[in-house]
């Protein structure tokens, strides 16, 4: 049995942010929408987002999440995450319980410098991901792009607003090979640019619930 530890976390790591401009047909037939969200898609910037986590309220564990762009919801902006794949089953319980996020355990394989991942489920593949990057770094925050949250899970709604900065390097991603059964294939989407996040530290606050 797995314990809840109740927000707020903080976390430390590295990461890779791929930006996106999906197309309305493109996460209405591919993004696993929940039906709270059906037709309320708004377009925006999209992501995927794979993360190495040092260290967490739960211990170190890696993570990979799809963000589709903003919704309209409760006739406000937000954005959710649609699909996430974590390497602990603490972080699966805990991300649900704490902020309705649809977390499921999945592996992850990577290199010492995190340039090459492959995530998979009891051997099926999920995702294969290689990028390098370039030496310039410059800081990031999310005071200066605020990705506020709505997820819903056991009929409550869970809104969010985690704060974060650290350090980031434009990458160029070399490979992207995703199962589409398993996550949202976005290889004929519109990327944007790439973002190599680095000593970083994010807190997620204690969501605020409505029923």
């Amino acid at each position: 049995m797995v314990d809840k530890i109740s927000a707020p976390w903080n976390l430390k790591g590295r990461g890779y942010v791929i930006i996106y401009k999906f197309n309305k047909d493109f996460v209405k037939d591919n993004c696993s929408l929940p039906p709270f969200l059906n037709y309320r898609f708004k377009g925006g910037f999209g992501a995927i987002m794979i993360m190495d986590y040092f260290e967490s309220n739960v211990g170190p564990y890696q993570e990979l999440l799809f963000i589709p762009g903003k919704f309209i919801y409760n006739n406000k902006k937000y954005y959710s995450i649609t699909k996430i794949y974590v390497s602990s089953m603490e972080s699966v319980v805990n991300g649900k319980e704490n902020w309705g996020m649809p977390k499921q355990f999945a592996n992850f394989n990577f290199n010492d410098d995190f340039s090459k991942i492959s995530v998979d489920i009891e051997g099926i593949n999920i995702l294969d991901f290689k990028a390098n990057y370039r030496h310039l770094k410059f800081p990031l925050s999310t005071k200066l792009v605020p990705l506020p949250l709505v997820q819903r899970y056991n009929k409550k709604d869970y809104y969010t607003k985690f704060f974060g900065k650290g350090k980031a390097r434009f990458a160029k991603v070399k490979k992207l090979k995703i199962n589409s059964t398993l996550f949202p294939k976005v290889e004929d989407q519109r990327r944007l640019f790439s973002l190599r996040i680095e000593d970083f530290n994010i807190t997620f606050p204690k969501a605020d619930l409505q029923f």
